[in-house]
């Protein structure tokens, strides 16, 4: 079943409505296959690195959501070309254990197959984030 970019764009503006949890979102609308990758050093930022499947997108947002917590997550653009989405996303959150702030522009690369997320991208600030779980300055 091909879905068209339009289809696709639709989708993915959904998983980023306002109010919304896009990880959520993304479980509800994604092949059981999903691969999901954030940018960043694993050692520091636990939930850096290559997630497999439902189980895996899950056990990354059990392990972001004990570390940060984020007040904004806000889309501002998105591009899409075939059956990829490119979102420009503004986050603003806090470490839970030190506190520390931290805003990010971040890049999430979606690709779609059959009108499903079948992989994600994350490329944040990762100095950002190094230095909010750190407790450094950036």
């Amino acid at each position: 079943m091909r879905v068209s970019t339009d289809e696709n764009l639709r989708l993915i503006k959904d998983i980023h409505a306002p109010g919304q949890s896009p990880t959520q979102a993304v479980l509800r609308n994604c092949s059981d296959d999903i691969e999901w990758w954030v940018a960043g050093p694993p050692e520091i930022l636990p939930w850096a690195g290559t997630w497999h499947g439902r189980d895996g997108l899950e056990r990354w947002r059990g392990i972001i959501n004990d570390i940060m917590e984020y007040e904004q997550l806000e889309a501002s653009e998105f591009i899409a070309q075939g059956d990829s989405i490119a979102v420009l996303l503004h986050a603003r959150a806090h470490h839970k254990a030190s506190g520390r702030p931290l805003e990010s522009d971040i890049v999430r690369i979606y690709n779609m197959r059959n009108g499903k997320v079948v992989r994600a991208r994350s490329y944040i600030d990762t100095a950002a984030y190094v230095a909010a779980v750190l407790g450094t300055p950036k």
